[in-house]
């Protein structure tokens, strides 16, 4: 099983190819990807190695600033 670790468009869907998403569910989704992923690097939980047992990679953090959209104040 491979692990993907590009852009988190690809897994929640950006503005310009998910144009029925509104921001605000767009970033709900980016949220709930970082959160897990904070879970899974989080070394009191110890799923980093479990992670690289079952799928031969260690998980690493892919939403950051740069790539996710910015949190909208109405």
């Amino acid at each position: 099983m491979a692990v993907d670790t590009g852009p988190p468009g690809r897994v929640v869907g950006h503005p310009d190819e998910q144009k029925h998403l509104a921001p605000s569910t767009i970033c709900s989704y980016q949220g709930t990807v970082r959160l897990f992923t904070d879970l899974l690097i989080d070394t009191r939980y110890g799923l980093g190695p479990v992670c690289e047992v079952a799928f031969g990679t260690f998980p690493v953090a892919i939403c950051h600033e740069w790539n996710t959209l910015p949190h909208l104040q109405d």
